[in-house]
């Protein structure tokens, strides 16, 4: 789900949003990935 072509838009109307963060700074952090999607595509695409 989603919206389509959001990152895009938001690129364009406000590119400030968007930054690069070093690995580094996720030192000792715990982060929670959303696989659902990604895991629903490829078993889809197995059938």
């Amino acid at each position: 789900m989603g919206i389509k072509n959001l990152n895009p838009y938001l690129k364009k109307e406000c590119p400030e949003a968007f930054k690069d963060i070093p690995y580094s700074y996720f030192k000792g952090k715990r982060i929670a990935v959303d696989s659902d999607n990604i895991l629903m595509k490829l078993m889809s695409r197995s059938h």
